[in-house]
């Protein structure tokens, strides 16, 4: 069954990556921006966080959040038949950035909180409540309903979707450290380099937002067949 869910995953990823690139790359590319003007979001010293520029990091949350919910709508489009172009996206991403943002401010908290105890905690729990963004979107339910219902949504599946989001995150984050390298050794390291890599991490986590759509698409198709009955 994992090695379907990735399957499935890769393939819709690899077919439709013109119309999701369309959706990454912009927010992508708002990110460097950000980061090239105001400076990076922590300075680091010999592997230690020195400096928290917090404007930095709070541009970053809303951009991928409102990147998040962009490519949300889009992944929806694609299933109903026709891929929606940016500004659609945008503009559904801005109509419910406030649940949006709300909805991962919690997660990032309540995840930072259990990753300070130990890392698959934390995982799992990221994981528990990873399908709450994609109610926000497309079923226009408030963040804390979104939140209890990923939790219900994931309750059978939750060890099977944590092994196979772990298989993929492992494969994107090799991908993302082999280029960088590669990158890095052919044209050195400068300003290009590292936008070119924000792009490419991207739509690395593009690739696992697929995976996690999937799964929501599932628990959607189940609900409704219990309905029917």
């Amino acid at each position: 069954m994992i090695s379907e869910r990735l399957q499935e995953a890769l393939r819709f990823w690899w077919r439709h990556l013109p119309a999701i690139a369309l959706v990454v790359i912009p927010f992508s590319l708002l990110n460097s921006a950000a980061v090239l003007a105001f400076g990076p979001p922590l300075t680091m010293v010999e592997g230690q966080a020195t400096d928290i520029n917090g404007l930095t990091l709070g541009l970053i949350f809303v951009l991928r959040t409102l990147a998040e919910a962009a490519l949300i709508a889009q992944l929806a489009a694609i299933v109903g038949g026709q891929a929606r172009g940016l500004g659609d996206c945008t503009l559904i991403a801005l109509r419910v950035a406030p649940a949006m943002l709300l909805c991962n401010l919690v997660v990032v908290s309540a995840v930072s909180a259990a990753f300070m105890l130990l890392i698959l905690p934390a995982i799992w729990l990221y994981i528990r409540l990873s399908l709450a963004t994609f109610s926000v979107v497309l079923e226009n339910i408030s963040a804390g309903a979104a939140l209890r219902l990923s939790l219900i949504r994931t309750q059978a599946v939750q060890w099977q979707l944590l092994g196979v989001w772990l298989l993929l995150g492992a494969a994107v984050l090799t991908t993302s450290l082999l280029m960088t390298a590669l990158l890095q050794s052919v044209a050195g390291s400068h300003a290009g380099i590292g936008v070119l890599m924000e792009i490419i991490t991207a739509l690395g986590v593009a690739l696992l937002q697929v995976l996690l759509f999937r799964y929501y698409g599932l628990a959607r198709d189940k609900e409704e067949q219990i309905t029917d009955l």
